[in-house]
């Protein structure tokens, strides 16, 4: 349900944009191949109730869904950046010591069942630095502004009659740079940087990108996403980070 809304999101943005004489739109759809690494409790004070995401859950790495939006207006309108890349991992596993997961304790020496949904939707507005463009022929670009971050994320472990499962969503304030260097005609190197510390949580998203163009407006890309998570909300406390390689394939004009 989520990606459909999210498609018919980025449709209605895109007509919109259209029809309102955007100067440049810029479509991206691609796979995501990471795996989270860290640690994650809920409701547990002891010592053995922090838990190994990639260990414990007994994740493996995974190739998800990633896509984004993103419209350059005319004259004083904020530009708009839309992100979707939403995770889900399962897994199985056993631990040789007993450990508590929100109200329940589940018991050593028994294989437990794991699913996880980190789901997150960036929405952002930004202005690229006036003149830097047109003082270096096209060729540099530096964009600063500011993200809004829907954070969804669930965690569930099941074992015979136990099951119990942390859920939270997170609208999270960031600041949005951006950068773009093309060096040659064909070739673009491009930087995002996505971050917010407050209170007890930090998220910091890294996005670094080769972007080639292979016909007219269509293109190809590599990139490499890393995220920094620290939560600690709501009774659940999570300091993990999920990183890895992707590739792209869209279109600007």
């Amino acid at each position: 349900m989520k990606k459909h809304m999210w498609t018919f999101m980025i449709l209605c943005i895109l007509s919109i944009g259209v029809n309102t004489g955007a100067a440049g739109v810029e479509v991206a759809l691609g796979g995501w191949y990471h795996l989270p690494t860290g640690e994650m409790s809920y409701k547990g004070d002891g010592v053995n109730d922090d838990i190994d995401i990639a260990d414990d859950f007994g994740f493996d790495a995974e190739t998800r869904f990633h896509g984004r939006l993103k419209i350059e207006t005319p004259l004083l309108l904020p530009n708009l950046y839309l992100v979707a890349a939403p995770m889900e991992f399962e897994g199985t596993e056993e631990r040789s010591v007993s450990f508590q997961f929100g109200d329940e304790t589940f018991v050593a020496g028994f294989e437990y069942d794991t699913r996880m949904t980190v789901n997150q939707y960036d929405i952002g507005l930004f202005y690229g630095i006036p003149g830097v463009r047109t003082a270096t022929a096209g060729k540099f670009n530096i964009d600063l502004g500011l993200n809004a971050r829907i954070l969804d994320m669930t965690a569930e472990i099941e074992q015979d009659l136990l099951t119990e499962k942390a859920e939270l969503v997170l609208p999270i304030p960031m600041i949005y740079a951006g950068f773009q260097i093309k060096p040659v005609e064909r070739i673009s190197l491009e930087g995002e940087l996505r971050g917010v510390t407050y209170e007890n949580n930090s998220l910091f998203s890294l996005i670094g990108r080769v972007k080639v163009n292979i016909t007219g407006p269509v293109f190809a890309a590599a990139a490499y996403r890393y995220e920094r998570v620290l939560i600690d909300t709501d009774d659940i406390e999570v300091d993990a980070v999920i990183s890895g390689p992707m590739a792209e394939v869209g279109f600007e004009f």
